[in-house]
């Protein structure tokens, strides 16, 4: 990506997540939408187009970072990968996009650094890698429906150089600047575990799962016998 007098990037900060284990095939299963980012900055309705140019596929522009919800309630069957590590399956988590795309043609670098996001829920994971893969491989799970994204991963596509993010329980910190391509960041926030419980499968808050791994529960579905 192409800057003038100033890099497209600031220094990336990350968060570590405590649980890895091996990433397989992504599942699903939808539940009602709820809007879930709660404030930071102009929170939008998921656009119709969101792959880079505005000239060539329409993809949604602005001049300063926006964010809307994608898919929510959705339980992850087997692991999830995000920038560091993986979330475990079993979890429900809900799905938000954050992005910053200059029109074609803007003269420079737009630049929005230091924006806080709140979300109502914990924040889990984050997708942000140079290429976007991440957000690739994890867009039939967790985009918003109707909306069109990459189908490959192409350079720039999430953060590289200086940008950067800080997460601190339900907010996230984020510096952005473009020229071209725009700079999209996936932010992945909790919502329940599934568990078996005595050969029931239940879903309880995240903050219940250790006291019910402590007495024989185990993460995920119960399996059919």
């Amino acid at each position: 990506m192409n800057s003038i007098g100033m890099s497209k990037k600031f220094l990336r900060m990350k968060f570590v997540l405590p649980t890895v284990v091996i990433l397989g095939v992504l599942l699903a299963m939808v539940g009602v939408v709820s809007a879930s980012v709660i404030g930071g900055g102009t929170i939008i309705a998921p656009p119709a187009d969101i792959q880079n140019s505005d000239v060539l596929t329409g993809a949604a522009t602005n001049i300063e970072q926006e964010a809307f919800d994608e898919r929510q309630n959705v339980l992850l069957t087997v692991p999830l990968a995000v920038d560091v590590g993986f979330i475990s399956k079993g979890m429900i988590v809900d799905s938000h996009m954050i992005f910053l795309n200059q029109p074609d043609g803007t003269p420079g670098v737009t630049v929005d650094v230091g924006r806080t996001w709140t979300f109502d829920k914990p924040i889990v994971g984050v997708m942000s890698d140079f290429t976007g893969a991440l957000e690739v491989a994890s867009t039939p799970l967790l985009g918003a429906p109707g909306t069109v994204y990459p189908v490959a991963p192409f350079d720039a596509r999430g953060m590289e150089g200086g940008d950067g993010y800080v997460v601190s329980g339900s907010t996230i910190k984020v510096k952005m600047g473009v020229s071209q391509p725009g700079d999209w960041i996936r932010v992945i926030t909790s919502h329940k575990t599934t568990i078996c419980h005595k050969g029931k499968t239940i879903t309880v808050s995240n903050n219940a799962v250790p006291a019910h791994l402590d007495h024989g529960d185990t993460l995920g579905p119960c399996l059919l016998k």
